[in-house]
């Protein structure tokens, strides 16, 4: 099916069209675009879209020399235009209505275009037309600053379907306007047994291994269970298993052959644990009906370093060569059964060199399993904490004036691309959809366009041999990404992540502990503390959480506040309850509400 498509595809480039195409999230648009131009030779030039992009943006942006000087640089849509590559706009239903057609519509439909710097770029025929005038005439066209678009130069744009963006614009981004620009192709779900053979493939399922069949099979039978419920409640979308997420629980089924939960747990199930009660039922009615029961509770994971090689239960990985010891983490953990058994989790999917992602609720101890895993690897960390005020300049390159001389400085991220570190990226969703859509363009594109005119690619991209490469910086092959974000909805109230491009990660849910591990943390912090009191404290928070996941309380009380409670118990032992609730909930105690609601607990 991808082949007729592309076949389709090759026929409107031949007729000189530019393409759109129109999918749902991790349907294969990307996939598609990459082997349109590997058969014709282009070199991709990608622009990631976001709602608040100006129209500048998408022609030309504003540059700073080392001088002071201020200018004009040319946006990947114009360098392809100049020099015959094909541009990329990747999520362009997020653009603002209106945006592409009156900022790219000269471009695209007659090849010309007025830039912000004043300057014209001519379509071919036109320029042919003025350069057989004489030469005079083609040097005065090059001083105005008049340049060619190139016989060669295409468009393609991709964006989610109109059902399937968020609401608001993002539902009508194709309208009259755009409808005039593109030819438009619909990227469809790949029929029931091109996905099964894509997951085969992926998985290694051979024809002897009944097991591995069983388990794609059982895979693909929820996708098509969901499809039916999704097409008879659209609240129930977030379950839907697209081609990306199939094939990342492919690749976990072949590291973990039986561990059909956990390949789902990796796959999708960032929206599935922190659905609404009702829509969670319905999600564990689905996996009860094909057979996929929830993954077996582990005994306590051990650890253990053998000749350089990590191990953490029956998943090994190599510890890193170090250049800068300072940066790798040291942190104080304490090893009980359900960190233990996320630990292990992640460890298979960084062995697998996968980009991992952690959800959860704030203080449930996302950073130190992040932090400790790094410290068992050896490997060295460089650490992003995002808040709303997060640009996309200030997460790649910022410019810094030095004796007079402006200079670009590396971020954090471009110094762990560079040097093939570990980047912790904290509290992602805080930050602005376009800022986290760079995420997704270093995780699952292996590409980036720097401010500074650089472009981040993989260190085996073959635009790295070409003898003027110097714009091209290559990611060392040791470099992950470990992302960090509370769950969406109440009470955060963040963006969503997850919906964003949280399906090109590697998913890992923290929830709160359960009873068995609380308590063991809670020991290990405070051994002289009678087992009664840390029950009690363990009863009144699993009970606060309660609340606040129903609405009647609006702050999320985690094992963090009960750690700072027990800890102070431990050093001052002949304090009361009261005093030690004290530190948590005296700003609460101007609250009547929630005074009487936490009274009433504590009884």
């Amino acid at each position: 099916s991808q082949a007729a498509l592309l076949s389709e595809i090759l026929m409107d480039h031949a007729a000189g069209a530019d393409i759109a195409l129109v999918g749902d999230k991790g349907s294969g648009k990307s996939t598609v675009v990459k082997a349109f131009a590997s058969i014709l030779g282009y070199r991709t030039r990608n622009l990631f879209c976001y709602r608040d992009m100006s129209s500048r943006d998408l022609l030309q942006r504003r540059t700073t020399d080392p001088w002071g000087n201020t200018g004009w640089a040319d946006s990947p849509v114009v360098q392809a235009a100049i020099y015959g590559d094909l541009a990329v706009l990747d999520g362009v239903h997020r653009l603002s209505k209106g945006n592409l057609y009156a900022t790219l519509g000269p471009l695209l439909a007659d090849r010309s275009c007025i830039l912000p710097d004043g300057t014209l770029l001519c379509s071919p025929n036109h320029w042919e037309t003025l350069v057989k005038k004489g030469k005079e005439v083609e040097a005065a066209l090059r001083e105005a600053g008049a340049r060619q678009v190139h016989h060669a130069f295409r468009v393609i744009v991709c964006g989610d379907t109109p059902e399937s963006a968020q609401t608001g614009p993002s539902r009508n981004w194709i309208d009259s306007e755009v409808a005039t620009l593109f030819h438009f192709h619909v990227v469809s779900d790949l029929p029931v047994i091109e996905q099964r053979r894509l997951a085969h493939q992926i998985a290694a399922v051979d024809d002897t291994d009944a097991q591995g069949k069983q388990s794609i099979e059982k895979l693909l039978a929820f996708s098509e269970a969901a499809k039916t419920a999704v097409d008879k409640n659209a609240e129930l979308k977030p379950l839907r298993l697209s081609l990306r997420a199939l094939l990342r629980a492919a690749r976990h089924l072949a590291l973990s052959r039986d561990d059909l939960a956990g390949a789902l747990d990796r796959a999708f199930s960032a929206r599935f644990k922190f659905l609404p009660p009702e829509q969670r039922s319905a999600g564990e009615k689905l996996l009860t009906e094909v057979g996929i029961s929830p993954g077996v509770k582990q005994a306590c994971v051990s650890v253990s370093i053998d000749s350089g090689e990590l191990h953490l239960g029956s998943v090994r990985c190599a510890q890193r060569c170090l250049s800068r010891p300072e940066l790798v983490p040291e942190v104080q953990f304490v090893e009980i059964s359900a960190h233990m058994t996320i630990l292990q989790n992640m460890l298979r999917s960084y062995a697998a060199g996968q980009h991992l992602l952690l959800v959860g609720n704030q203080g449930v101890g996302k950073n130190k399993l992040a932090d400790h895993l790094l410290c068992l690897l050896r490997c060295e960390r460089e650490y992003v904490q995002l808040h709303r005020d997060t640009t996309v300049q200030s997460l790649t390159v910022t410019p810094t004036l030095e004796a007079g001389i402006v200079h670009w400085k590396d971020s954090g991220l471009l110094r762990a691309a560079k040097a093939g570190r570990c980047l912790v990226v904290d509290e992602t969703d805080k930050a602005p959809l376009e800022v986290v859509c760079i995420l997704k363009a270093l995780a699952e594109d292996g590409e980036l366009s720097l401010p500074d005119g650089r472009t981040l690619l993989r260190h085996n991209d073959l635009r790295l041999n070409q003898k003027s490469a110097t714009e091209f910086v290559p990611i060392a092959e040791g470099f992950r990404m470990i992302v960090l974000a509370n769950r969406p909805g109440h009470p955060f109230l963040g963006n969503d992540f997850y919906r964003v491009c949280g399906d090109v990660l590697d998913y890992h849910a923290v929830e709160y502990l359960d009873v068995t591990s609380e308590l063991q943390l809670l020991r290990s912090i405070a051994p002289s503390i009678s087992e009664a009191t840390l029950e009690t404290l363990s009863k009144l928070f699993r009970e606060l959480r309660r609340l606040t996941d129903g609405g009647e309380i609006t702050y999320p009380y985690s094992t963090r506040e009960l750690v700072k409670m027990v800890a102070h118990a431990q050093s001052f032992q002949g304090d009361t309850l009261e005093s030690l609730a004290a530190d948590v909930f005296s700003f609460d105690a101007f609250d009547d509400r929630q005074r009487l609601l936490q009274a009433t607990n504590c009884d």
